[in-house]
């Protein structure tokens, strides 16, 4: 049967004036057109655009002429077009699949629109043609002006389908139907609906492919002669064209001569915009074939003069037309007919032509690019065929052009603007191929690129550029002109980086084509050098504006010129360059602006000296290059950039090759030795830095001293003093310029300076020499300081009168002040000049010869000195910090310049002056302008400095006299306590200043070592030991050690007259405290002190014959245990230290000692006081007797001091300690005393519970004692009037006694020397512990459960079973026991101990049985939940057992309160786990009352009954279990769908677990049930609670086994649980589920099916669309012989159905999987 349908155009018919222009502007706005604007291949594109057409339609105002007629929109009176739809139909479901998924296609859901489209086109990619005759069918079912948006979804897939398979075959009749169907959608209405027919024509452009022929036909008769068409037919001849031109070109004329009639008839704006493209087009075609298709032999010129006509029309009314659209898309166009007319035909209309494309060009701003691609093609057809007459248009054809350019540069907020650069550049590209208007673009060029305007010489320069680059024959006589231009636009100054950077890519394509010979050439490198001298100050600036475009920076210009550097000398055209550059490239070492440059410059001259060296005009004649710098000159400037071998561009490296390859044209004499010098500081540079080039641990110093001994080296070598002077005044000459802002250079060059002064003998060069380095030396600069300082003292090596004299100069001359009336022309020297001459006297110190400094030392540098370091009298402290720290570097070197070991038998006179200047320059001052963190850092370096002076000083001869030493000891030893600007101590010590401030005390104790001397330095020490600054405690202890050191090794040989040492208790008691405190040194230094001060006091008061004592000794082996950090061991070592001062000190010196350290209790370190305390513990215990008589009034003080230090833990552990010791004498009134304290205890009465605990005795008795309390004493009071839990009326509050005693309890537990005691009350204590938080639940008021708690916690820690604890803590067991849930948190604890104390089961059986029948409601739960775990872990007792049972059973009647039956069917459940003989005998009873219970109205009941169940099976025989299978079943079905999700899980999962008797005596009822349910178990592996996809698994797990089927088993085996859920993991499980499933069990799929298909209504959408995955890939999977046992029509059209469901992932599950179905 086939389907005939008539599409007409609408008749033509008269409209109002209002009804037309509504039509008209309901056309207008519609109108897109995207797809005549894009470039595409032929091969991959259905658009007839190409970059020619840049610009969409645009909706717009309807203009006078859109007025007139609305026939001009399509033609009124055409024929009608007669299609019909094939009738492919396989008479399979298939058929109605691909019907219901094309009428849901347009679903609202874009998910489920994506995955019917996706099914669709794998249904197309097995059955294109039946998919496309139900595509058609479908859009002939369906009106056009509803359904639009569908239509083009439909027509949109089935385009798909054809261009999917390019070897795809369909036939006649299916392509003749969808290229009428497509043109009958294109001319079905007069307005334009753009994205309805633009997927019509691309259908039709698509099916063209397979019969063109009939497409041409039919646009052709859609194009009648002398009507205007169809505005798509335009578009689709000419998409046509430009998919198949070849295919296209025959119909060619016919199209032309159609076209060309109708051009002067068409008024409306797009009708012109699309027949100016579809022209395009056309020519594009024919061009195309001529070049494509040679075999062809299309001849352009056959078409010329139909091509003609429509240029001529195009150039007269469409290219300078009002609407852009339309003048863009004629401009495009024109390019390509040029190609086609004859050259005479294009000299007739080329002088309307060019102005008229100029004029446009200029008129188009928005979009530029269409026109600049017709003028490239226009101007390369005039080239080709009359170039003469360009002559009349050329300059304001090349001004518009090049004025165009420069726009199209500087707009590139226009995003085609590179291409419309370049296709510009093009069209000036291709005048210059012909000779005549060569000169006159280069003649333009060069005025354009003198431009003071910067867009206009940036355009003009990349214009240039590209010509260069492709007219290299035309503009070869026109080099020397180019570069002389080149040289004119680099003379303005303000230059941007865009203009370098274009100036720069113009000079490198010079290079390479040989421009750079030509005079002017090496200015033009030199333009490039400038690009590479870009400072880093210059980039960063920049950062920070950010005004120029991203792409084209200082830093990436300074790159781009390094490169083109590189380039020449290096590169492939780098020989041709070698003549320009050598020795040119010399020119740019020593200027200043060109510093950035120096190492590139370094390079590219070494990689041209290495291709030269054995050239003739390698040797440079220096007389005649006057432009290049002396060698001298030359070698000041390397030697002195090598010091920074780590700047850009590898400077060490290429400075070193270029020292090697210029050797010769430097100096002779140079080049033997550094041929063997240069490659050796070249593999030290590379040995010393790191692998990735850094120089993170690079030794700077050792670099600059192997160039020192460079130098030395060339200067011996040369041996001539003419040559010292040039290279020194080189050296001079250059400071200023080239290192102003270089300090580390800058230290350098000063440095180098000074040796060559030193080689050097004209004295008059000297003397200059050694001002100028005074003076070229910035004094603020520190670098520079230090570079002046060592210059100049190497010079004073050989010139020391000299220099001595320069320094006195400046230190004698006075800092003048600048005013109005000041009349001096003096230079004035400033403080820091002064700074820089006191560093010079330092190094000229170090460095002369020691007999010249032997005389001149007093006169001519001290009294030089002091003057200035005092300020003239107002003292060194208002000295500023420069002038303090060179003046304290300048004072110790002359100490070490005049040791006794250097200049014997000389004695420094003022000595004790300069101790009192350093004294008072370390004496901190506030700086003004400066923060608080600058003066410490100051401040610091210079006590350093003044320390280490000081002990070089004092160490000098004779001793010091003692006003000085007096007021040096109490100012230095303040340090100890105060940072160096007398403000509090930072928390880390400075070490550094300990350790110089010893050295000066050393020095000051070698000096005397009377007890007198000694005392004063311990007196300053000893208020420092307690401080609350660990910098002062351990710079103290430290001091004291050393001290006594010092003082003991000075005994040592002189043995005092005095028979003790002076408050040796006092000193004792001041130490011990610091053995304990953190500060490791502290400790270290306290310990040293103490055996220093008994050994001393041996020393002294003993016979000089005596032996030192054993405990003396003793306190040797403690130094090596101070940095323990094991309690144990830090204890250990007090005790040691109690037990030798328990010998060591006698009774006058105890009490002093006891008093020093108790009154150390609180100091300020919490671990100091503690060490003390055990100490005086210590002390007590041993002596300590007198305290029995004082028993009660010492407990009230120790719990008072308990109270009052309770924040020293150490302290009260020594307290608590005394109180031990108390109670073991008086046991039973001591516990009584703690247990009146009221609940909560105090943490003193709680400790000392803690504390009894350790003794076993004690123990004893506080465990019996507090258990008869807790079980059999009174638990509650009753109060009436309130409600509690169970609203009897009735509050239950408990009995303080009981409280306190069970707080007692747990905290005694809590001492893990309650271990030793376990074995004998573990099981009572546990029982105990077990009812009362039974009991402690039950209270009203304020439950004390919490101590209950504890108690369990306790007894489980110190029974040692952390194990368990840590279980229990991490399943929150331990919580659980307060609260309603403290059954279950019972059992968990009892099951733990159980396991691991099987042995304790019966002895708490027999205690906890007793209280099931308590009235206590609390103990009866409690004692049930506990009977319910002891049964599960009973072992070969089965009296026990029975007992048990009995109980149990007894618990779980109905009349029992339902937290009680709970419990008892739990344990009910545990009789699986004892031999199968009792389960088995009591299993009828217990089933019975479970089964009842499936159904019980709690629904916990109900989840604890099938766990029960579940275990029950898990071990019973089928003998047994068989008669409630099916009972079970039953039950349990409804429990499936229940909401919630635990039964659900809990039901499906007893389920599972009766696989276990499939073969048992229910067998084949048992499987039929498996069978019946299987969908539920699969479908619910989508259920929303995890839970239940878990128990999905595992039923799954279990049953399938049963089936037999080993590859279903492995399929549901290997399921994700935690992925299952998702659509597309079920959908993968569905798919190898079903095709196993169906070839398992053929005979099952009638009954699968029909129970899934009932999941379609399930009230989880989830499981609805697994249904829908399942059943689908089901019947994919089934061959045909299966599908016919079901109802296939039924279950597909089930399917079906679901597309029209409201939820999303029902609707995309049917998509999906009615695409699976092409075979159903």
């Amino acid at each position: 049967t086939t389907t005939t349908i008539i599409a007409t155009t609408h008749t033509p018919c008269l409209l109002s004036t209002t009804t037309l222009s509504r039509h008209l502007h309901l056309h207008h706005t519609q109108l897109t057109m995207a797809w005549l604007f894009k470039k595409e291949s032929a091969a991959s594109s259905s658009s007839p655009s190409s970059s020619s057409y840049s610009s969409s339609p645009k909706q717009h105002d309807h203009d006078s002429s859109a007025t007139d007629t609305i026939d001009e929109m399509t033609s009124g009176d055409s024929m009608g077009l007669k299609w019909t739809v094939p009738n492919y139909d396989t008479g399979k479901n298939v058929d109605s699949i691909l019907e219901g998924l094309y009428q849901q296609m347009n679903d609202s859901s874009a998910e489920v629109k994506s995955q019917i489209r996706l099914s669709l086109e794998e249904l197309g990619d097995k059955l294109p043609i039946l998919t496309l005759c139900k595509g058609l069918q479908f859009l002939a079912s369906t009106s056009r002006s509803t359904n639009k948006p569908h239509r083009v979804l439909t027509m949109n897939l089935m385009t798909h389908v054809l261009d999917s398979k390019d070897q795809l075959q369909i036939p006649k009749d299916v392509a003749d139907a969808l290229v009428k169907m497509s043109v009958s959608e294109i001319v079905a209405e007069k307005t334009i609906s753009s994205e309805w027919q633009n997927s019509a024509n691309l259908l039709l452009i698509a099916a063209t492919r397979h019969n063109p022929q009939i497409s041409a036909r039919l646009l052709l008769e859609n194009f009648p002669q002398g009507k205007i068409p169809h505005y798509f037919i335009i578009k689709a001849l000419a998409d046509f064209a430009h998919r198949y031109p070849k295919e296209f070109v025959p119909h060619l004329k016919d199209i032309l001569s159609r076209t060309l009639p109708l051009l002067g008839m068409l008024k409306h704006d797009n009708l012109k915009w699309v027949f100016a493209a579809g022209l395009g087009r056309w020519s594009e075609a024919v061009v195309r074939v001529s070049e494509e298709f040679p075999d062809e032999e299309v001849d352009p010129r056959d078409y010329s003069a139909s091509v003609r006509a429509a240029l001529q029309h195009a150039l007269q009314e469409w290219l300078l037309y009002k609407q852009s659209k339309v003048r863009l898309a004629c401009a495009q166009g024109i390019g390509y007919m040029c190609y086609i007319i004859e050259p005479e035909e294009l000299l007739k209309v080329l002088p309307k032509l060019i102005p008229d494309m100029i004029k446009l060009l200029k008129k188009e701003k928005a979009d530029q690019l269409p026109v600049s691609i017709g003028m490239r093609h226009m101007t390369r057809a005039v080239m080709r065929d009359c170039p003469q007459q360009m002559e009349e248009h050329f300059d304001t054809f090349l001004t518009t052009i090049h004025g165009f350019i420069v726009s199209s540069n500087k707009n590139k907020k226009y995003e085609k603007w590179g291409e419309n650069l370049e296709e510009l550049c093009c069209a000036i590209h291709y005048t210059c191929n012909s000779p005549q208007y060569t000169d006159r673009v280069v003649t333009f060029l060069q005025k354009q690129i003198a431009s003071n305007t910067s867009s206009i010489k940036v355009a003009s320069l990349k214009l240039l550029n590209h010509l260069i680059l492709n007219c290299d024959d035309a503009l070869e006589p026109y080099k020397d002109q180019l570069v002389s231009a080149l040289l004119l636009a680099n003379s303005s100054k303000e230059n941007s980086m865009s203009i370098l950077s274009a100036f720069v890519d113009c000079v490198r394509s010079m290079a390479q084509f040989d421009y750079l010979k030509a005079q002017g050439g090496t200015d033009l490198v030199q333009v490039v050098i400038t690009g590479s001298s870009i400072s880093d100050a210059e980039i960063e600036e920049h950062k920070k504006k950010g005004k120029e475009s991203k792409l084209i920076t200082p830093e990436t210009t300074r790159e781009k010129c390094d490169h083109v550097l590189t380039e020449m000398t290096s590169g492939p055209y780098a020989p041709q360059m070698d003549d320009i550059l050598w020795p040119f490239l010399m020119e740019s070492l020593t200027p200043p602006q060109y510093v950035p440059a120096f190492v590139i410059l370094c390079k590219c001259i070494s990689d041209i000296a290495k291709r030269k060296k054995n050239d003739s005009n390698f040797i440079i004649d220096f007389d005649k290059e006057a432009n290049l710098p002396k060698p001298d000159q030359l070698f000041a400037r390397l030697i002195v950039m090598l010091s920074q071998p780590f700047e850009r561009n590898e400077s060490g490296i290429n400075i070193l090759r270029t020292l090697y390859c210029l050797s010769p044209n430097l100096n002779a004499s140079l080049v033997e030795p550094w041929s063997k010098k240069l490659p050796l500081l070249k593999k030290e540079f590379l040995d010393a830095k790191n692998e990735d080039g850094s120089d993170s641990e690079f030794d700077q110093d050792k670099w600059e001293n192997a160039i020192l001994s460079l130098v030395r080296l060339s200067v011996d070598s040369v041996d001539d003093d003419q040559w010292n002077v040039s290279v020194g005044d080189a050296i001079l000459k250059q400071a200023e310029p080239l290192y102003t802002n270089q300090p580390q250079l800058k230290r350098f060059l000063l440095t180098i300076m000074g040796l060559i002064i030193q080689k050097t003998n004209y004295k008059e060069f000297v003397i200059r020499a050694i001002s100028g380095v005074f003076n070229n030396t910035n004094h603020k600069s520190e670098s520079e300081r230090l570079g002046c300082a060592r210059g100049l003292g190497q010079a004073s090596q050989a010139h020391t009168d000299t220099v001595l004299a320069k320094l006195a100069r400046i230190m004698q001359s006075k800092e003048q002040k600048r005013s109005f009336f000041s009349k001096s022309t003096e230079p004035p020297v400033s403080a820091e000049a002064k700074a820089t001459a006191l560093l010079c006297y330092a190094y000229l110190c170090r460095l002369s010869p020691p007999e010249l400094m032997k005389s001149r030392v007093d006169v001519h540098v001290i009294a030089n000195i002091v003057p200035v370091l005092r300020a003239g009298g107002a003292g060194a402290q208002k000295l500023p910090y420069l002038l303090k720290k060179c003046g304290l570097t300048c004072l110790n070197f002359i100490g070490e310049a005049v040791t006794p070991e250097r200049i014997p038998d000389f004695k420094l006179k003022a000595r004790d002056e300069l101790i009192t200047v350093i004294l008072e320059i370390i004496q901190p001052t506030p700086v003004k302008g400066k923060t608080s963190e600058e003066i410490m850092d100051q401040n610091h370096e210079l006590t350093l400095q003044g320390l280490e002076a000081l002990t070089t000083l004092i160490n000098l001869p004779p001793k010091m006299a003692p006003e000085v030493q007096t007021a040096t000891l109490k100012q230095l030893l303040q340090l100890l306590a105060t940072n160096a600007n007398g403000a509090d101590a930072p928390a880390i010590p400075q070490e550094d200043v300990v350790e110089e401030l010893h050295n000066v005390v050393a020095a000051i104790l070698r000096a005397d070592l009377s007890q007198s001397n000694l005392d004063a330095v311990l007196t300053h020490l000893e208020r420092y030991m307690q401080s609350t600054s660990a910098r002062a405690r351990r710079g103290s202890t430290s001091t004291y050690v050393f001290v006594l050191k010092e003082f003991a090794s000075g005994i040592n040989e002189n043995k005092p007259e005095a028979d003790t040492l002076f408050n040796t208790g006092k000193m004792l008691g001041l130490l011990t405290p610091r053995l304990t405190e953190p500060v490791m040194d502290v400790r270290r230094n306290a310990l040293d002190s103490i055996y220093l001060t008994l050994r001393i006091q041996h020393y002294i008061s003993s016979p000089a014959d005596s032996e030192l004592p054993e405990s003396i000794q003793r306190l040797i082996s403690l130094r090596s245990r101070l940095d323990a950090t094991e309690p144990d061991e830090k204890l250990q070592v007090t005790r040691d230290v109690v037990s030798i001062y328990s010998q060591c000190i006698d009774q006058s010196h105890l009490q002093d000692t006891l008093k020093t350290l108790m009154s150390t209790f609180n100091d300020v370190e919490e671990d100091a006081a503690n060490g003390a305390c055990f100490v005086f513990n210590g002390l007590v215990r041993h002596r300590g007797q007198e305290l029995e008589k004082h028993v009660d009034q010492y407990v009230k003080m120790m719990v008072e001091c308990m109270n009052r230090l309770s924040t020293r833990v150490q302290i009260v552990k020594g307290l608590l300690l005394s109180v031990r010791c108390l109670a073991k004498h008086y046991p039973l009134p001591v516990i009584t005393s703690l247990l009146s304290y009221s609940v909560p205890h105090s943490k003193e009465v709680v400790n000392s519970f803690k504390e009894l605990s350790k003794d076993k005795e004690l123990l004893c008795i506080f465990f019996d004692h507090v258990i008869d309390m807790m079980n059999n004493s009174q638990l509650y009071d009753e109060k009436r009037g309130g409600a509690n839990k169970g609203g009897s009326g009735v509050q239950l509050i408990s009995v303080p006694e009981i409280d306190s005693a069970t707080a007692a309890l747990h905290e005694a537990l809590s001492s893990s020397d309650c271990y030793a005691m376990m074995d004998a009350y573990y099981h009572q204590l546990v029982v105990a512990i077990v009812l009362r938080v039974g009991s402690s639940n039950a209270v009203s008021v304020n439950p004390p459960v919490a101590d209950a708690q504890m108690c369990m916690r306790n007894l489980l820690k110190c029974a040692r079973d952390e194990d368990i604890l840590q279980k229990l803590e991490q399943d929150s067991s331990m919580d659980k026991l307060v609260g309603s849930e403290f059954p279950e948190g019972i059992q968990n604890i009892l099951e733990m101990i159980c396991k691991q104390h099987p042995e304790k089961i019966r002895p708490m059986f027999d205690l906890v049985k007793e209280y099931v029948k308590r009235t206590y409601l609390g103990q009866k739960i409690a004692a049930t939940a506990a009977v319910s775990v002891l049964l599960n872990n009973i072992e070969n007792d089965r009296e026990m057992v029975n007992d048990a049972i009995n109980c149990l059973l007894n618990r779980s009647g109905l009349d029992e309160p339902v937290i009680v039956k709970l419990y008892a069917i739990r344990g009910l459940a545990k009789v699986y786990k004892h031999p199968k003989e009792i389960l088995h005998r009591f299993l009828t009873s217990i089933m019975t009352s479970l089964i009842a219970a499936v159904e019980d109205k709690d629904e916990g009941i109900i989840l604890e009954t099938m766990t029960a169940i579940r275990q029950l099976f898990s071990v019973a025989d089928d003998e047994y279990a068989s008669p409630h299978l099916l009972n079970l079943c039953i039950r349990l079905k409804p429990s499936f769908e229940k909401p919630n999700p635990q039964l659900r899980a809990s039901s499906i999962h007893l389920f599972g677990t009766l696989a276990r008797y499939a073969k048992g005596q229910q067998s084949d009822a048992l499987l039929n049930k498996f069978h019946e349910n299987l969908p539920t178990i699969l479908l619910h592996l989508r259920d929303p609670e995890d839970e239940v996809i878990v128990a999905c698994k595992t039923a799954l797990i279990h049953i399938f086994p049963a089936f037999g089927k080993q590859k279903s088993s492995r399929i549901v085996g290997e399921v994700d649980v935690t992925k299952i859920r998702s659509a597309q993991n079920f959908e993968q499980f569905a798919k190898d589920f079903s095709v196993t499933w169906v070839e398992d069990f053929p005979e099952r799929i009638s009954e699968m099916s029909m129970n899934t298909v009932l999941f379609f209504d399930s009230q989880w959408p989830d499981l609805a669309a697994g249904a829908c995955y399942l059943l689908g890939y089901m019947i994919a999977a089934m061959n045909d012989e299966q599908k016919q046992r079901i109802n296939l029509r039924h279950n597909c059209g089930a399917i079906i159905k679901l597309l029209r469901s409201q939820h999303v992932q029902i609707r995309e599950a049917a998509g999906k999987v009615l695409g699976l179905l092409d075979e159903a």
